[in-house]
């Protein structure tokens, strides 16, 4: 007869549920080789009795009884049918050894009973005796070739042993009999995620899917592909209609509401939190990630608070928790009840950090600037580690007026944190704003040595040759080469522009500054830069009203001013 076993049923059957209903005996033999001639000998009727209380004991959950019923049917023959049923009593009971032993005396008398050795070999794969799981599915194949089967079972066994090669063929040879395999085509595209081909990965999931549209768990992996490559639209659509399909999969919609979290969709990232919690089937986590989403996105930040003072008091060392509480208090404008949650994080958790910076930008806008510095001063002798503590520090100091301090700081800091770039780079913008500018463009250089895909350290390089007229074309490389690592930098785009502008190529020029200045409005330095490009072509009167919008934003520039002055004298 034709076989439409399922790939399932074999693991299904493993995991300890019972076989199917009774088919009839005679139909059985005309299939099964051997059979026919084993039940010549053997009391059908007796064997059909004791079958059908093997079936009702396993219905009632009674394997032992079921095991002794199916035994008494097989009697001292073998057939197939009736070792698998018994065999399934045995998993009921968990005795994965008495199972083998019936099946193995099963197909010694049936060496080609290919469900047998299907089953045999989920069972020595659940043993770990991975090359007996091999040989038998093998052994499967070659009896049938056309069963999808025995080739899913085994290359799961290779995929478990890593030797994802070996995965990939077996799959490859599945896929040649039938192309239209939605199993084959999901579990090969396992076989590239595990190997990090995201590319071949997606055709495979999208080939399941369309021959299997309803595929959820195709969908699902297709999902996390696509929020690993940033195509966060694809990822919301593809969980969405996941959850369409399973509801109650709280860890899917958990993802889902996290992403739209991180994307900045706060209610809609709350309407998947709240179904979680309305399904029951929550954590602290979801507490944690609704609670955000009604803080970030201002839904509601009492309830925002309540959740997390819930969260603290369940467990005092959820600090986390603690600390989102204490934003939660200062978005209300209890600044005391901040300050007192944040200084309560310890030194040990990766709050404590963002939390003496919070401190200190709260006592700071109230200008208790020594405070400020005195939280910062102590975070750092307790935690010394932390570049983000310096560079707050350094810049406490640098708007008290104090940037030899802020130097010192950063100093110190790199002294600790050799490898820091950030600290680096502000070091170089502070040399740069002392007259360093070798010592800036040195620093710089060195980020580069640590992070070769540094676009601030490319852009300060680029941007500090084309202000000085030097070293043009090195200065065009590295420009371009930071605007494609960030291609939507307005800074950036306007460093371009600059380099364009000394290489005398006012039309380049002109179609970068312009950009620019549509990204970034209120940059004085971009229109300032605009300005200059309109003066040399002619437009002064696009130059003042340009040169007059820089000043609006930097009233004290008196380089902007100069130039206005000069330009009003030049026109008529």
């Amino acid at each position: 007869m034709k076989r439409r076993y399922l790939y399932n049923f074999y693991i299904f059957l493993a995991l300890l549920v019972p076989c199917c209903v009774l088919l009839d005996c005679a139909h059985l033999s005309r299939d099964v080789p051997g059979v026919e001639r084993e039940e010549s000998k053997m009391n059908r009727a007796d064997s059909y009795y004791h079958y059908m209380k093997g079936v009702l004991h396993s219905l009632r959950d009674e394997p032992d009884k079921a095991a002794e019923e199916y035994t008494r049917a097989l009697g001292d023959h073998r057939a197939p049918y009736l070792a698998i049923e018994l065999a399934s009593s045995h998993l009921q009971k968990n005795d994965i050894e008495g199972a083998v032993a019936v099946l193995k005396a099963s197909v010694r008398q049936n060496p080609d009973h290919v469900d047998t050795h299907i089953l045999l070999g989920t069972l020595y794969e659940r043993m770990e005796e991975h090359d007996t799981a091999v040989r038998h599915y093998r052994i499967a194949i070659e009896l049938e070739p056309q069963l999808p089967d025995p080739y899913l079972l085994l290359s799961t066994v290779y995929r478990n042993q890593k030797d994802y090669d070996a995965a990939r063929s077996v799959l490859e040879e599945l896929l040649c009999i039938n192309f239209d395999n939605a199993m084959a085509a999901y579990q090969l595209a396992h076989v590239y995620l595990e190997t990090r081909d995201l590319d071949k990965a997606k055709y495979w999931l999208r080939r399941a899917l369309t021959l299997e549209p309803e595929f959820s768990s195709a969908k699902k992996d297709l999902a996390v592909i696509f929020e690993y490559e940033q195509d966060y639209e694809k990822a919301v659509s593809l969980y969405r209609q996941y959850l369409d399909f399973i509801p109650r999969d709280a860890a899917v919609r958990a993802r889902l509401g996290n992403l739209l979290l991180n994307r900045g969709l706060y209610r809609e990232a709350a309407e998947e939190f709240e179904t979680i919690l309305a399904q029951e089937a929550y954590g602290v986590d979801i507490r944690l990630s609704l609670g955000l989403a009604y803080l970030f996105g201002g839904i509601d930040l009492a309830k925002s608070k309540e959740i997390f003072l819930e969260l603290v008091t369940e467990n005092p060392d959820d600090e986390r928790a603690r600390y989102f509480l204490a934003v939660s208090c200062q978005e209300q404008g209890e600044k005391e009840l901040a300050l007192k949650e944040f200084g309560r994080i310890t030194p040990s958790s990766a709050m404590f950090a963002p939390s003496r910076i919070q401190m200190s930008l709260i006592l700071n806008l109230e200008n208790k600037t020594a405070e400020a510095v005195r939280v910062i001063d102590k975070a750092i002798a307790a935690k010394n580690d932390e570049p983000d503590l310096y560079l707050v520090l350094a810049s406490l100091h640098e708007d008290n007026g104090d940037i030899d301090k802020s130097e010192d700081t950063l100093r110190r800091g790199l002294a600790v944190l050799p490898e820091s770039t950030d600290i680096m780079y502000r070091l170089g913008l502070i040399c740069e704003k002392r007259g360093r500018f070798d010592e800036a463009i040195d620093l710089m250089s060195d980020i580069l040595a640590f992070d070769p895909e540094n676009a601030e350290a490319l852009n300060f390089i680029g941007y500090s040759y084309a202000d000085r007229g030097i070293n043009l074309d090195e200065a065009e490389t590295m420009i371009l080469e930071a605007l494609q690592l960030k291609p939507g930098s307005g800074h950036i785009i306007d460093s371009l522009g600059w380099v364009y502008f000394r290489q005398n190529r006012i039309a380049e020029a002109l179609d970068q500054l312009e950009k620019a200045r549509e990204l970034l409005p209120d940059d004085p330095t971009v229109a300032q830069h605009l300005g200059d490009v309109y003066e040399r072509d002619g437009r002064y009167e696009q130059a003042l009203e340009i040169y007059r919008k820089a000043l609006d934003h930097a009233p004290d520039d008196s380089e902007i001013k100069r130039k206005i002055e000069n330009l009003k004298k030049m026109m008529p």
